[in-house]
């Protein structure tokens, strides 16, 4: 156990990379935190490293068991943590090929819906990080059917907060809208300074909540979505833990809805209510 002396500059990225004993406490503790497991390898070893740094430097924690210390005598560090661990770079479209089947398969879908009477159509993004993916889904929503539609609801859930905020604002820099179609940024953007916004009627479409989806007390839901994403998040838990959220997520799936993983997830999904229909994508039976 290290020795709490403050003041200390911190450890070396070298140092922390070479800690296996104290990398394996702090990835226990993330894991009963948070649910996500980070096995004892050097690419996990090496993103902590890289992405505690700085932090541990700002609450003067000279190694992992330190931090560790901090973090039990501290309620709002581990959220800290976590957000650290998380944060994770996203693009507008990412996975393109899951936008397109959304596009193909809108009129059917809101066919079917308006003919059942719903008054709605509800999209969940279950990992949403800084906002892209949703905002992406409502541009492929007006775009392919027009302002002639079910009104759009989303939710957009993350277990990183910061995130989230950032998600909330919609706002992006000039570098990250660059690969943005500029029919898409005149139609759905304002200019600000530098940077483009989401416009306040598509952004008030979506309700930002932080959410943990290892937590089953969490799903607690009115209703059921028509589509739910939550792509590129369920490698960061054991195959059990995963196996858990889609159940829970497919349990607030309307039938004939629509769940998509990332394309390199499919390997977690293992349901009998759920048929593949796509690249990593899944819909669940009628019944």
């Amino acid at each position: 156990m290290a020795l709490l002396v403050r003041g200390n500059s911190g450890p070396t990225v070298g140092q922390m990379r070479c800690d296996t004993g104290g990398f394996q406490r702090l990835a226990a503790l993330v894991k009963q935190i948070s649910g996500m497991n980070f096995e004892n390898n050097p690419k996990n070893r090496s993103l902590f490293a890289a992405r505690l740094l700085r932090l541990m430097q700002t609450h003067e924690a000279v190694s992992y068991d330190d931090l560790i210390f901090l973090i039990r005598s501290n309620d709002t560090l581990s959220q800290e943590v976590i957000e650290t661990l998380t944060t994770g770079k996203t693009n507008f479209f990412r996975e393109i090929q899951h936008f397109n089947f959304l596009a193909n398969q809108l009129q059917t879908l809101t066919n079917i819906r308006t003919a059942s009477v719903k008054l709605d159509f509800r999209i969940w993004c279950a990992a949403a990080s800084t906002g892209e993916e949703v905002y992406s889904y409502i541009f492929t929503y007006f775009e392919t059917l027009g302002n002639n539609n079910l009104p759009l609801k989303l939710l957009a859930t993350d277990i990183n907060t910061d995130s989230l905020r950032t998600a909330k604002k919609g706002k992006y820099s000039k570098e990250k809208m660059m690969a943005v179609d500029e029919s898409i940024r005149r139609n759905y953007f304002d200019r600000k300074d530098n940077c483009y916004q989401v416009k306040p009627f598509y952004r008030n479409l979506i309700s930002f909540v932080p959410f943990n989806l290892t937590m089953v007390k969490n799903y607690q839901f009115s209703g059921t979505f028509d589509m739910i994403s939550c792509r590129n998040v369920l490698y960061y838990f054991e195959q059990e833990t995963a196996q858990q959220v889609i159940t829970n997520l497919t349990r607030y799936l309307a039938p004939g809805g629509y769940l998509i993983l990332g394309l390199s997830e499919s390997g977690f999904c293992q349901s009998p209510h759920l048929k593949l229909v796509g690249n990593s994508i899944y819909q669940k039976d009628e019944k």
